[in-house]
């Protein structure tokens, strides 16, 4: 693994376990209001599944 990819891949981990920790502190926090419709979520749903795959990717594979 080249060094640039080793540091990217340190800082993807960091990344995701930064997301984590304040996902968890604010798991008991009540919502206001939820207005998302079901294209909107599809969406969500699509991006939530595409991000940590995608530098994993890069890192990975040699075609991006």
């Amino acid at each position: 693994m080249e060094p640039r990819n080793g540091i990217f891949l340190a800082g993807f981990i960091l990344l995701v376990s930064i997301r984590e920790v304040f996902k968890w502190r604010t798991m008991g926090n009540a919502r206001a209001v939820f207005r998302l419709n079901p294209l909107e979520m599809g969406s969500l749903f699509l991006f939530t599944a595409a991000g940590p795959s995608l530098p994993l990717l890069y890192l990975f594979t040699p075609w991006p």
